[in-house]
This record gives structure tokens, sequence and C-alpha cells, in this order.
């Protein structure tokens, strides 16, 4: 984190994410979201699961023009409304 807080992002820090015994690669993770029409941008990040070992989740940044859809809660979540 620099003096104004800012975090800089220089590369990968794995090429490979490993996901309950499947390999998966970044780089497809991301070839997949730019190729998708409403996405500008994003950030595919591989957190800790205590099930899979890791997984894969990504942030993306839509394009100029685009809302993202309604969020629905959970279906585990006490707030979540059956359908």
């Amino acid at each position: 984190m620099d003096t104004q807080g800012y975090f800089t992002i220089a590369d990968r820090s794995k090429d490979l994410i490993v996901a309950s015994g499947f390999n998966v690669y970044p780089r497809e993770v991301e070839e997949v979201l730019y190729r998708h029409p409403r996405c500008a941008g994003g950030l595919r990040c591989r957190p800790a699961d205590e099930y899979r070992g890791e997984t894969v989740a990504a942030v993306i940044v839509l394009k100029p023009g685009f809302e993202p859809p309604s969020r629905r809660a959970p279906a585990s979540s006490p707030t979540a409304k059956p359908t």
C-alpha cells in the first residue's frame, strides 16, 4: 500500500489454481471475462476455501451504459425470500 492508501498489482502470484482437484488457469478465466459484452475489465483472485483448497473469484467493471443485475439473497440467507 502506498502513502495514499492505494495498492498496485504487478503480476499474478500463481499461474495455476487447484480447486477441488481441477486445474484452473487464471489466464483462461480472464479471457472468458473479457469476451463478455458487458465486461470492461476485471480482477481475478483465488481466495482460500476450506473445502476446495482454493477457489476462483472475480470482480468486474461494467462497460459504460450497463447496470449490474438486481441481486438476490442466497437461498441459505436468513433474508432470502421463497420463490
